[in-house]
């Protein structure tokens, strides 16, 4: 059986009877339609985590070369 991605709502129907499913097929469909791992979010937590990284570098360069500024002061 192939199952196209384009139609996925009709050929799931069909998928669906033929392996004689039960259950609540319309909130079966709607599972379908969920983005999962969508681009936008690992981008929104990839920009999040650069944030991060940027932060902790900046307080590891200010925790290590301050003394030596304040003994150069």
């Amino acid at each position: 059986m192939t199952i196209s991605l384009e139609k996925i709502s009709d050929d799931f129907g069909r998928f669906w009877t033929a392996i004689n499913a039960a259950g609540n097929f319309s909130a079966a469909l709607q599972e379908l339609n969920i983005k999962h791992n969508s681009r936008v979010e690992l981008n929104e937590f990839w920009q999040q985590r650069k944030v991060c990284q940027r932060i902790l570098g900046k307080l590891v360069r200010v925790a290590t070369q301050f003394p030596r500024y304040l003994r150069e002061v």
